[in-house]
């Protein structure tokens, strides 16, 4: 291979190599523009106007937070639970009262009618009252809270509905239950935040 050849590969390399080096040059060029741009715009948002905020919670305080929440959500379910047990016991007592009513005398035409609630007359700081009632059964037991049934009592016989209504008044056991579960939960609570604290 003639000398000539050589250097005009190796001229045709370098000018390879050069326009490689530029390419490269230039591709770091524009991606260091383009992360400078992203950089500046990324702090656009919020503007300088609007006062900073910043949430500082140690680790400790980020795990009290973590297990109230928890905690509270835990709590309403168990609350929740023994709302509806306490309506299941006020279904049963209400039921076996009514029957043993029936064991002692034959029904009439007029213990199987359809059962018609009487309605109250109803103020507005009657409902709120019996709504935050309510609200706070999921919290604490309320005896005078209302409950929700699975079926309505107006699908019942009269005989049903006029003793489910009587066991209501006279309330069950189940309420001393929920006291002592109730209580033991924010135990545990005031324990569990005391060591995470």
């Amino acid at each position: 291979m003639p000398n000539g050849s050589t250097d005009e590969h190796v001229t045709e390399i370098l000018g390879r190599v050069n326009r490689a080096e530029k390419l490269v040059e230039h591709l770091i060029a524009e991606m260091e523009i383009y992360h400078g741009h992203k950089e500046t715009t990324a702090h656009v948002w919020p503007p300088d106007w609007v006062p900073g905020l910043s949430l500082v919670l140690c680790p400790r305080r980020m795990a009290f937070l973590g297990l109230s929440v928890l905690w509270g959500l835990l709590h309403v379910y168990i609350r929740w639970q023994l709302r509806n047990r306490r309506a299941a016991a006020i279904t049963q007592g209400g039921a076996l009262r009514a029957l043993a009513e029936w064991v002692a005398r034959e029904p009439s035409n007029n213990d199987l009618e359809r059962y018609s609630p009487e309605e109250k007359g109803c103020t507005l700081p009657r409902a709120i009252g019996a709504r935050l009632a309510t609200l706070l059964d999921y919290v604490f037991p309320f005896p005078w809270a209302t409950l929700h049934y699975d079926v309505g009592k107006k699908n019942y016989p009269k005989w049903l509905g006029d003793a489910l209504r009587q066991q209501e008044q006279d309330r069950t056991g189940a309420i001393k239950g929920e006291w002592l579960v109730t209580i033991g939960s924010f135990f545990i609570f005031f324990v569990t935040a005391v060591r995470t604290l």
